[in-house]
């Protein structure tokens, strides 16, 4: 069964947000092999400045907690001011509990454990989208 046969998403953007280049690159190419649009950024910074660019076409951010510069935590708070209904996924080397303890609305936040799988992306990405 190829990814397209599992159901049709909605055509929305994905934001990758990861410090990491080859982690970036891969999220990115598993979310556009889903039919998917991507757009990527290496830190909070940027990925801020994409979602002020293209707002609501956003549908949902894979987020890296771990960044230099703007935090994974203060670029969440900053994404749900910006757009409280964004989805979020968060990614991180630390098990789920340690790595979510500290965010809020832990019930609204997808994890997604590094290093992770297409299968867990894909995943975690239409969870998300299907919310």
């Amino acid at each position: 069964m190829t990814v397209r046969e599992r159901g049709a998403l909605p055509k929305t953007t994905v934001l990758v947000v990861d410090d990491d280049l080859a982690v970036r690159e891969l999220a990115a190419k598993i979310v556009a092999a889903l039919g998917l649009e991507v757009l990527t950024a290496a830190d909070g910074e940027a990925a801020l400045a994409l979602v002020r660019e293209h707002g609501p076409a956003i549908g949902c951010v894979v987020l890296d907690l771990s960044m230099p510069g703007l935090g994974g935590k203060e670029t969440l708070l900053e994404l749900w001011r910006m757009h409280p209904e964004l989805p979020v996924i968060v990614s991180s080397g630390h098990n789920e509990a340690e790595a979510l303890e500290s965010l809020p609305g832990q019930g609204r936040i997808d994890y997604l454990q590094k290093p992770f799988s297409a299968a867990a992306l894909e995943a975690r990405v239409r969870a998300a989208l299907e919310r």
